[in-house]
């Protein structure tokens, strides 16, 4: 309920902001908007490259690489998907220290992958495998 509130009073206070200085209906065309189609955007997209797998067969990814896609499409070291399901109780800010203890010490578990490059390398890379026809 705490978090709810939390959420609710932010979301009056930017629409206060937003009222004040520009009129209420900039809050829904530069806040609003954005969150439902640009976040939407990202969420999918980082949902496709920790989960999917051309071959059909279930996967989860720990994607490392570009720090501004990390940042952008893996925020609170998200990005390290694997090392997140493998171990829940790892708080995000530690996963980037379990992977490499994980990594050094050769530990990997059934159904996770590493890929070094950044999410955008993934995408290209599944799009020119991609059958042509």
């Amino acid at each position: 309920k705490m978090e709810r509130a939390r959420m609710i009073f932010t979301q009056i206070f930017i629409f206060l902001l937003f009222s004040n200085t520009l009129g209420p209906f900039f809050y829904i065309f530069f806040w609003v908007l954005p969150v439902a189609t640009v976040g939407k955007l990202f969420s999918s997209t980082r949902l496709l490259c920790e989960h999917g797998n051309p071959n059909g067969k279930p996967v989860l990814r720990t994607i490392t690489g570009k720090t501004f896609q990390s940042n952008t499409l893996g925020m609170f070291n998200f990005n390290y998907h694997a090392d997140h399901h493998s171990s829940i109780a790892v708080p995000c800010g530690d996963l980037p220290a379990y992977h490499e203890a994980r990594r050094k010490n050769e530990i990997s578990f059934s159904n996770t992958e590493n890929f070094h490059g950044g999410y955008l390398k993934l995408l290209g890379f599944w799009f020119k495998t991609l059958p042509m026809t």
